[in-house]
């Protein structure tokens, strides 16, 4: 159906959480709130998707659950509908549910559509031709570019991480977007235990734009011990803000710089916390020990893995005890 601005529509969603997966939502709602104050759904028919890219851009979070982990579903909207709830009122209500808990979110939302006309960038190629990767982070230095200025557009040459090297043409292009602004919501929350609460949440927007989650090669992948290597890492952070990353396929090295020295850990794959590993070449890369010990869970996964490349963002995989994908995204250090 052809959308038209000013159109209003209707949109209703059900889910129900009970046992593991109201402990798994529980601990990444903790993990969220500490990055900022309102977390994004995206309801599709058989998937909520949580997403969240904090004001700093250190963060970003790619959550999917989809519809078979919960008690209940109950998804009647046309297509995906984003919407954008106060984290802190969410943590609230459920923050006291117990084993025998159960929690259910109603949404219930009148929407009008939006006509809107922007600006886009809009690369050729728009992926690396070798590798596959978005032509959006260029290795080469600014003077190495050999950037040339047309009336409609530029062309400059791009490094990618893989090593292709290219021509890049890029221009700006006009675009219709349709967005839905809500005009009336009853977002509501309910947890029975023993007794029955009811929340009902006022302050619900529609999210116009989709948060992005980076698209990254990565060339370095660590399998470990969620708890141990949590310990690990608060160790360090008694005396250091930053660690380093390093290693090969046998062995992933920690680095710290404290006030009156150093420190250096080595965790050997198949002795320690480190179960497996696949790395390509030498990749370096530092990251806050604070935000890292933050995205790691406590309770809801006993393995993770870390995924980085040399200067970009860190990704952090849970490996939940349901078929949910629970993903974090860590911006590097660079010195």
């Amino acid at each position: 159906m052809e959308k038209k601005a000013g159109r209003k529509t209707k949109a209703f969603a059900t889910f129900e959480m009970a046992g593991y997966t109201l402990d798994l939502f529980k601990e990444l709602i903790r993990v969220l709130a500490e990055f900022g104050d309102d977390i994004v759904f995206t309801i599709k028919s058989d998937e909520l998707e949580i997403r969240m890219l904090d004001s700093s851009r250190v963060m970003a979070s790619d959550i999917v659950f989809p519809k078979y982990v919960f008690e209940e579903w109950l998804s009647e909207v046309k297509s995906p509908i984003r919407i954008s709830v106060p984290l802190d009122d969410i943590r609230y209500a459920i923050e006291d549910a117990g084993k025998e808990a159960k929690v259910k979110f109603d949404v219930d939302l009148t929407l009008k559509t939006k006509k809107e006309e922007c600006k886009t960038v809009r690369r050729e190629p728009d992926k690396c031709p070798k590798c596959g990767e978005p032509t959006t982070w260029n290795r080469l230095p600014a003077e190495k570019r050999k950037l040339k200025v047309y009336k409609r557009h530029i062309r400059f040459w791009y490094k990618c991480s893989c090593g292709w090297r290219g021509r890049i043409k890029q221009r700006d292009v006009k675009e219709i977007h349709y967005t839905n602004e809500v005009v009336e919501s009853k977002f509501k929350i309910i947890v029975r235990e023993k007794t029955t609460d009811e929340y009902h949440i006022e302050y619900v927007t529609a999210s116009p734009e989709e948060v992005p989650v980076p698209k990254i090669r990565f060339y370095a992948k660590y399998k470990l011990l969620a708890k141990e290597f949590l310990a690990k890492l608060k160790k360090l952070s008694k005396k250091a803000n930053i660690v380093k990353f390093s290693g090969n396929n046998e062995k992933l090295t920690l680095q710290t710089v404290t006030d009156t020295g150093s420190v250096k850990v080595g965790i050997v794959k198949g002795v320690d916390m480190l179960l497996d590993s696949e790395v390509v070449g030498e990749q370096v890369a530092s990251f806050s020990l604070d935000n890292l010990i933050t995205l790691l869970p406590r309770k809801s996964a006993d393995v993770v893995i870390l995924e980085y490349t040399e200067e970009m963002p860190l990704r952090i995989i849970w490996q939940p005890m349901v078929e949910a994908t629970v993903s974090f995204y860590l911006a590097p250090i660079v010195a």
